[in-house]
């Protein structure tokens, strides 16, 4: 099982350089009564200039994701659309990859430097966070 939104929370230190950010949080935690107000902390933090979110698969936490993602003007990517074998992960990322279109962000950090997207923030996990 990996991390659930209470660690990612406490280990998010707040700005990063990312121009986009992806949060794939929820699934591992989807039952916790803090998991929306956990992620609302996160957002906040995440200073990407366009930021998306995967729903996921359990209905309850898709919710919960789906309506913090609209408070924020942030796209969503429900996990539902896709195949999976165990109800949390996609059989395949690509088309998730496929579905965020970040190729169109250029414009959006045009307008807030010249530079051209460089940089991302990427979290991986398969098992528990090292301290």
């Amino acid at each position: 099982m990996g991390a659930g939104s209470a660690e990612i929370e406490r280990r998010v230190s707040g700005a990063s350089p990312a121009t986009v950010a992806l949060i794939a949080l929820g699934s591992n935690d989807a039952a916790s009564p803090a998991l929306a107000t956990n992620l609302v902390v996160i957002r906040r933090k995440t200073t990407a200039v366009r930021v998306a979110w995967l729903a996921p698969y359990d209905l309850r936490a898709a919710s919960i994701v789906t309506s913090i993602a609209a408070r924020f003007g942030d796209m969503v990517i429900p996990l539902r659309a896709q195949p999976s074998r165990d109800g949390i992960h996609p059989v395949s990322y690509r088309p998730v990859a496929t579905s965020l279109r970040w190729g169109a962000a250029a414009p959006v950090r045009a307008a807030v430097a010249p530079a051209p997207i460089a940089r991302a923030t990427v979290l991986m996990m398969s098992g528990p966070l090292a301290p």
